[in-house]
């Protein structure tokens, strides 16, 4: 392309223009393949989506010390320290094994036992900042399950970190909760993103057939594409007239008929 010729440049415009009008005369599908989008993305979220519920417990780790004058500044620090200590005693093999075998956790169609490694997945485990509160959370498909589950790990982990750590005491600050929704559907998001890629996918579909539409329709057409003038126009007879009123509307949209 070259930019100094003007020509050039005013043709780039118009067909921008012209692919905005199209976008804009398409405004009723755009609009309905949006609607479809978000209706498929809820339906997609709330029918095909397994639902998975959280379960969060926490505990606290007091560390040993020959002084009952409360935590000191050394002590936080040291704490901060050994957060991913605490993390890794918590989704440790032993602790995984343990709580298989206590609560007879099985996989899939209940034929074998859970391994470590796919419990240890359902599992996150965080340490609070600056503090000894440890955070488990448990995934599972049944609310009741993933309580339990957690609280057993608290259970078994709270052992493990005292044994370890050589820590004075590991206290329950929270039970587990019982999950009253799941935690991997978001009916709004699911809206948003089915209807952003309705839109999106209305809007290609559009573009595409505009610009592979190089049919020469209108008097305008020739002189913009061809550069020539009309002598005249030749009129439609009564059958071809009749046919063309007869031609659906979803037709003529996806066509991009020019008037």
């Amino acid at each position: 392309m070259n930019p100094s010729n003007p020509n050039t440049a005013n043709a780039v415009e118009i067909d921008l223009l012209d692919l905005l009008n199209e976008l804009l005369r398409k405004w009723l599908i755009i609009l309905l393949c949006a609607a479809v989008g978000a209706l498929i993305g809820v339906l997609y979220s709330t029918a095909f989506v397994t639902p998975e519920y959280e379960s969060s417990t926490r505990l606290y780790v007091v560390a040993k010390s020959g002084t009952n004058s409360g935590i000191s500044t050394s002590e936080l620090q040291a704490s901060s320290l050994l957060s991913n200590d605490y993390a890794e005693l918590v989704k440790s093999r032993e602790v995984m094994e343990t709580v298989i075998a206590e609560m007879n956790l099985t996989q899939g169609s209940g034929t074998r036992l859970m391994t470590a490694s796919e419990l240890s997945s359902r599992l996150s485990v965080s340490v609070l900042t600056n503090t000894r509160v440890v955070k488990i959370t448990i995934k599972d498909t049944d609310p009741y399950k993933a309580c339990d589950i957690a609280n057993a790990i608290r259970s078994v982990a709270a052992k493990q970190i005292k044994r370890v750590t050589d820590s004075e005491a590991v206290n329950v600050v929270d039970e587990a909760n019982i999950p009253t929704a799941p935690s991997n559907r978001n009916i709004n998001r699911s809206l948003l993103i089915g209807g952003l890629l309705g839109f999106l996918v209305a809007c290609i579909v559009i573009i595409v057939l505009y610009l592979l539409n190089d049919a020469v329709t209108t008097e305008d057409d020739v002189h913009k594409y061809l550069g020539l003038s009309t002598l005249g126009q030749i009129p439609l007879t009564e059958g071809q007239e009749s046919q063309k009123k007869k031609r659906s509307i979803f037709r003529k949209i996806l066509k991009g008929g020019r008037r």
